[in-house]
């Protein structure tokens, strides 16, 4: 399972970049996003940790990769297969938090603009 640690490589995701990428993207990194799993893990009232395509447990790796809700975004991953190498590499992270907008699945991102999140100040 990918556990990332602050590294100064790590750093170097973020240089540069608005605080709505760095947000998303560290949320994505730690695994604390408002996917079910996490929710569920948190004791949210009323939710389960299976998708809503009921096919398994939404997790990072099944947001990103697997579920079918989301095929058509999917290609904005151009070909990305592991959360690791998603995550890890400047130019596919932006390629992950470019998906995440796209799919519209976490409300708390729906008023981000995909251009303005990615904008480099």
């Amino acid at each position: 399972m990918y556990h990332p640690s602050p590294t100064k490589k790590a750093l170097d995701l973020y240089k540069n970049r608005p605080k709505p990428f760095c947000s998303m993207l560290i949320q994505l990194r730690t695994r604390k996003i408002g996917l079910n799993l996490f929710l569920k893990n948190a004791r949210v009232p009323g939710i389960e940790a299976l998708c809503e395509c009921r096919e398994e447990e939404e997790t990072i790796e099944h947001f990103l990769f697997k579920c079918p809700r989301w095929k058509e975004q999917r290609a904005i991953l151009n070909g990305l297969k592991a959360v690791k190498e998603a995550l890890e590499k400047r130019e596919n992270s932006e390629k992950a938090v470019k998906y995440l907008l796209a799919t519209k699945r976490l409300e708390q991102f729906s008023r981000i603009d995909c251009e303005s999140a990615l904008e480099a100040r």
